[in-house]
């Protein structure tokens, strides 16, 4: 009688209950072998903030939503307290932070993120990367002396946070064939001085917003001033040209938009120049240059 085979069953039949036996205590852990997968691992949210509530910050900011792919959060200065802002970024963890406006760019500084994009701010950092503020002096010449062909002195007046920038204007007028008369300042008071000495040397006058050596009472002086002496005064904000100044030079939002993404999309990017410009002269419908 052959047995053998139900013997050999038996046996199999023990193992495996002792086996699982042993699984059930414990006694034997399987190791799973790891199973590989390619994840794409999408960048980190970027956080923009807004410094107002002003026409151009809005239009800037609808010019970035249609331009952006990548996923943001928008943050507005006055209508969220800077604790609260802050408290929000910690806790997203963006990759880089953009600022519109000085405002926005000095309350970024204070935070832990090593990527800041600026834009519409004057003398930023040198550490961040941003969007220069104005067209390039270039354009603004060209443009400038296109109005006025009898242009042919020009002034302004800063203090030493505008150096570089009035290297630039330097530069430019040399280009030109424009002279430049060149003051450094360090009060609103000296600011008014310098501008009424230079007057009779100058045909027009680079009105910088410089938040360091001016105040309402000069702005206000220095356009009058320039008004009765029939000296142009070219400025870069729209609440001055209304004051009466005879040109304003500004930026088109949707440039600052796009240079903005340049830099989001390449990191090693320090700068961008704006490619376009808005120009409005007292009297003559508003006219849009291209780069």
């Amino acid at each position: 009688m052959n047995y053998m085979p139900n013997r050999r069953m038996t046996l199999l039949k023990l193992c495996c209950l002792f086996a699982a036996c042993l699984l059930a205590t414990g006694c034997i852990h399987v190791h799973q072998l790891p199973h590989y997968e390619h994840y794409h691992v999408p960048p980190a949210p970027i956080a923009i903030i807004v410094s107002g509530d002003l026409d151009d910050y809005r239009e800037l900011t609808d010019a970035l939503a249609s331009q952006m792919v990548r996923t943001y959060t928008l943050f507005a200065l006055e209508a969220q307290l800077a604790a609260g802002i802050e408290k929000s970024i910690w806790a997203m963890q963006p990759s880089t932070i953009v600022a519109i406006g000085q405002p926005a760019l000095e309350l970024a500084s204070r935070l832990a993120v090593t990527d800041i994009v600026y834009a519409q701010v004057f003398n930023p950092p040198a550490q961040h990367r941003g969007v220069n503020p104005i067209p390039p002096f270039d354009m603004q010449l060209s443009r400038w002396m296109q109005v006025s062909p009898q242009l042919q002195r020009i002034g302004v007046v800063g203090s030493a946070e505008m150096h570089d920038l009035i290297d630039e204007l330097d530069a430019a007028s040399h280009k030109f064939g424009l002279e430049l008369i060149r003051r450094e300042v360090t009060s609103d008071k000296e600011a008014l001085q310098a501008f009424r000495a230079m007057v009779p040397q100058i045909d027009g006058f680079v009105f910088l917003p410089d938040e360091d050596v001016l105040s309402p009472y000069v702005i206000k002086r220095v356009i009058t001033h320039g008004a009765r002496n029939d000296r142009q005064i070219l400025v870069y904000s729209p609440v001055m040209f209304q004051l009466g100044a005879d040109l304003y030079v500004g930026a088109q939002q949707a440039d600052i938009a796009e240079q903005i993404v340049v830099l989001l999309d390449d990191p090693a990017i320090r700068t961008r120049s704006l490619t376009k410009m808005l120009m409005k002269v007292r009297g003559e419908v508003p006219t849009r240059e291209q780069g």
